[in-house]
């Protein structure tokens, strides 16, 4: 992998920590997350931090979404993105 990176002019790396945040939880899941406090009952709309399938659930999003890129131009680990290209095409 790596003479397969360095051999290209521009690379870019993106941190896509705080997209754990975007993920909706699916409506029929959604009371599961359910908790009651002094004014009522709230419940999360979006995945949150600490949930046990939440890191695997991000990935096969993202690899599913860049899947045409993936082993073209970008490579994903975990919450990070890298992209690598000639000057020309990576802008």
């Amino acid at each position: 992998m790596l003479n397969t990176i360095t051999r290209y002019e521009a690379y870019s790396f993106l941190d896509g920590y705080v997209e754990y945040h975007q993920i909706s939880i699916a409506p029929k899941d959604k009371y599961k997350t359910t908790f009651v406090i002094d004014w009522g009952a709230l419940v999360w709309k979006v995945m949150l931090f600490g949930v046990k399938n939440e890191p695997p659930a991000y990935y096969r999003i993202v690899t599913k979404t860049f899947r045409e890129y993936l082993d073209n131009f970008m490579k994903i680990f975990l919450d990070d993105f890298t992209m690598y290209s000639d000057m020309d095409n990576h802008l």
